[in-house]
């Protein structure tokens, strides 16, 4: 396992992205499931986890994470 959400139901497709389908950075055993929309970044919608972090330390740097993955989303 390369990180916490390296488990299913989360998958990567044929070109190697991560799709970050529930968070088990923010969800615990069970995961929170991701919003939709941004299943495909990678990126989870409510802490900001990304797969090159760890789970988030601080609430401001969750918040800017999750900010930067909403805009990957609407642009």
């Amino acid at each position: 396992m390369e990180h916490v959400n390296d488990k299913d139901p989360n998958f990567y497709g044929d070109d190697g992205r991560f799709f970050l389908v529930r968070c088990f950075a923010c969800g615990g055993d069970r995961g929170r499931e991701n919003w939709s929309c941004a299943v495909a970044t990678g990126c989870c919608a409510f802490c900001g986890w990304t797969p090159a972090d760890t789970p988030p330390g601080s609430e401001e740097s969750a918040k800017r994470k999750r900010d930067d993955g909403l805009r990957q989303v609407f642009g």
